[in-house]
């Protein structure tokens, strides 16, 4: 048996197995702060058992951060003393920030997130609830957790060397772009095939290369420090013709998503902890404001076809460009968009088809069509059971899965039927769909009745309007260079004169250090308005100490 933290072994046992049970013995005070495991497995590396375990000890005096104001009344834009007391040569991050404008509290700490957060997949309410203390229904609360919630960072089959461990990204030291091209044909190969990249940024600046490769279809780019978003062009070429692809990029290193039923997503309450929310109810007036205009809109599309309509209502959002970019990152072929969604989420049913023209002009085959001007149909996809009906662009589209269900309603305006949109064919094509349960959500788009008992699903899906015709052998996506560093604004109201301040953020600093005695002091202006003011101290020490306020 094994006792594993971090990917190293801090405890073990050998026992043989026979009538008596045995015991093994460890005090939670030996063990690290944090996620452990502990591993039973027999002599050729099969596991028999595994169970995981959280661990947090109680924190002294020298284990925590004092904070004590020198200044007595908070003014407006007056300045603020804050005298500092920890250990010895320490570096740490301070936030202070305006109560009035933290409608929620403050949400994990340094403690939460290193401890517990990190090594849990998944969304924890509550978190800091774990770690604030280590007695008996916090450490009861914390082993439910692992029991429900608890995931394997280390794999025991490759530490153990039952399995082989392949290092697919080696350690950064730099920018690097690097992928493989796949044919679109399967007899066709990559080798001799030209690979162009070009890299181009809002500055005007642009990045140009080539690599030929190999019948592996590999590739890589060196690059130098760049900042911000980039737009990527790749063009495959194989002699003087384009050459048909997929091009691949290594972009994409985090875990695979684990998929949460909703059931999973539900928040439970909690026993009382001893933290509490700093948020104290008080709400602000708003002076009222008369609009003298309206606003002019240059894009009258992009007014229109607004997703704030969608995700107004909405249960649930996919991000199809960042799916898109994801299934093209891996060389895969782009899938249709209704099989897709299907796959995506289970409570879609029935066929990701429609086989029929959704064309109302169309005097073609005419089953499973219950009303061709409208656009309603017996079959297609069904969302719970319940019928769905499908706005393009907050543009009524088609009503789809009403089955055997005879529908009479009532148009009482056509206009909005009368637009000629279609679902899309691939997923690449669309951008974003939302998902709404809301039984009056269409009405607010369309004007008709007698579908309340039908209850209807409305799916909003918005794309691209792209018509042009793919280029063969290219790609354009982006490349996410370094974060361009900013500094935090901080008003010296000891230069300048009281002015109008409402920042929520009144002071933050990054890299605090304390001097040889423990001992630091900051000074800083608050805005205009705070009356009452949440000071947040965190770090980590050398030893991978976890050290808050």
């Amino acid at each position: 048996m094994n006792v594993l933290h971090s990917g190293y072994v801090v405890g073990s046992g050998i026992y043989r197995l026979g009538r008596r049970p045995s015991l093994f013995t460890l005090r939670r005070s030996d063990l690290p702060e944090g996620m452990s495991e502990i591993v039973v497995y027999d002599t050729s590396g099969r596991i028999l058992s595994s169970r995981m375990i959280f661990v947090i000890h109680e924190q002294s005096a020298s284990d925590s951060i004092s904070i004590v104001p020198s200044t007595s009344v908070l003014s407006p834009c007056g300045k603020v003393r804050l005298d500092i007391t920890t250990r010895p040569d320490t570096e740490l991050s301070l936030t202070a920030c305006d109560v009035s404008t933290m409608c929620t509290g403050p949400s994990g700490g340094v403690r939460s997130w290193l401890l517990l957060s990190s090594d849990l997949r998944g969304y924890i309410p509550n978190a800091d609830y774990y770690v604030e203390s280590s007695d008996l229904p916090h450490r009861a609360a914390s082993d439910l957790l692992m029991l429900v919630q608890g995931w394997r960072r280390y794999s025991w089959r490759e530490m153990c060397g039952l399995d082989s461990f392949d290092i697919r990204h080696p350690q950064e030291d730099g920018l690097y772009l690097s992928g493989r091209v796949y044919p679109s044909k399967k007899r066709a190969t990559t080798d001799g095939v030209s690979l162009r990249a070009v890299l181009y940024d809002s500055l005007g600046h642009h990045l140009d290369g080539s690599q030929m490769l190999d019948s592996t279809g590999s590739y890589s780019f060196s690059l130098p420090d760049m900042n911000g978003p980039w737009t990527l062009i790749y063009n495959a070429s194989k002699g003087s013709s384009d050459f048909g692809c997929r091009v691949s990029i290594d972009r994409h290193f985090s875990p695979p998503v684990l998929p949460l039923s909703p059931k999973e997503c539900t928040e439970r309450a909690l026993p009382e902890g001893n933290l509490r929310p700093v948020w104290r109810g008080k709400a602000r007036l708003i002076p009222e404001v008369k609009v003298k205009g309206h606003r002019v809109y240059d894009n009258a599309r992009a007014a229109w076809e607004s997703e704030s309509v969608g995700r107004r209502t909405a249960v649930l959002y996919y991000d199809c460009d960042r799916e898109a970019d994801r299934i093209a990152d891996s060389g895969e072929e782009m899938p249709s968009f209704l099989y897709w969604l299907k796959d995506r989420n289970p409570l879609f049913e029935g066929e990701p088809y429609i086989n029929h023209s959704l064309n109302p002009d169309d005097k073609g085959d005419n089953i499973g069509v219950i009303n061709s001007k409208y656009r309603v149909y017996s079959d297609g996809l069904t969302y719970k059971g319940r019928p769905i009906m499908w706005f393009i662009g907050n543009h009524y589209c088609c009503m789809t899965g009403l089955g055997e269900r005879k529908v009479s309603f009532k148009v009482l305006h056509d206009f909005m039927f009368s637009q000629a949109v279609y679902i899309p064919d691939f997923l690449d094509e669309a951008k974003s769909v939302y998902i709404s349960e809301d039984m009056n959500m269409y009405k607010n788009l369309i004007m008709v009745s007698g579908l309340e008992y039908l209850k209807p699903v409305q799916v909003f899906v918005y794309v691209h309007h792209s018509f042009f015709e793919k280029a063969k052998g290219a790609r354009r996506t982006y490349f996410q260079g370094y974060n361009v560093p900013e500094t935090f604004k901080m008003e010296d109201y000891s230069v300048l004169p009281p002015m109008d301040d409402f920042r929520r953020t009144i002071f933050w600093a990054p890299s605090v250090r304390t001097d040889k005695n423990g001992r630091a002091t900051i000074e800083f202006y608050n805005n205009s308005t705070c009356r009452e003011m949440y000071i947040s101290a965190e770090c980590i020490t050398d030893d991978g100490c976890a050290l808050s306020n």
